[in-house]
């Protein structure tokens, strides 16, 4: 007889999971898109941008506490991932576009679509072509920008891990 935590997810439950993962990711970026930036708002932009980034780490503990309670916990694994980096893809190209639209610190960043590609060139260390940051303040949003994108990747490949010698040593 199949316990909790090896039973099989309904058709229902396996969309309402990748809904909820598609959305984690989406819903972020798009607030981004939607947020006005301009001259008299971006401070607020700013703000929020770093509470998004901030939250990560809450989010996090919150979400370590669901997969450990969990009966399919790679699959609540998955949708954390998915909210954190949405989260931190919006939250810092939020920050990065409202930085750019209103100083002289990233200097070719001019649309919402660059600041987009700007945090996800940053996030992935594919090394930058176009857009750079010449501003110490840009700089200093990158390197946490860099710090935070090794953290969650090394916390997705340790909880994954911890996980699949769980499953093992229970089997």
């Amino acid at each position: 007889m199949a316990d909790d935590t090896t039973a099989p997810r309904s058709r229902s439950q396996l969309a309402r999971g990748s809904a909820t993962t598609f959305l984690s990711l989406v819903v972020p970026v798009a607030v981004y898109f939607v947020l006005p930036l301009d001259r008299d708002t971006w401070r607020v932009g700013v703000l929020l941008g770093l509470v998004a980034v901030v939250a990560v780490l809450p989010v996090t503990i919150r979400h370590l506490a669901t997969i450990d309670r969990s009966p399919h916990p790679l699959g609540a694994a998955v949708r954390a991932l998915a909210l954190l980096l949405g989260l931190a893809v919006a939250g810092f190209a939020t920050v990065n576009y409202a930085l750019a639209a209103n100083t002289d610190q990233i200097p070719d960043l001019r649309t919402k679509v660059d600041g987009l590609y700007f945090t996800i060139v940053t996030m992935t260390s594919v090394g930058y072509g176009d857009i750079v940051p010449a501003g110490q303040t840009a700089r200093a949003l990158v390197s946490l920008q860099i710090i935070l994108t090794i953290t969650l990747i090394g916390g997705a490949i340790r909880m994954i891990g911890n996980l699949a010698s769980r499953r093992h040593a229970d089997d």
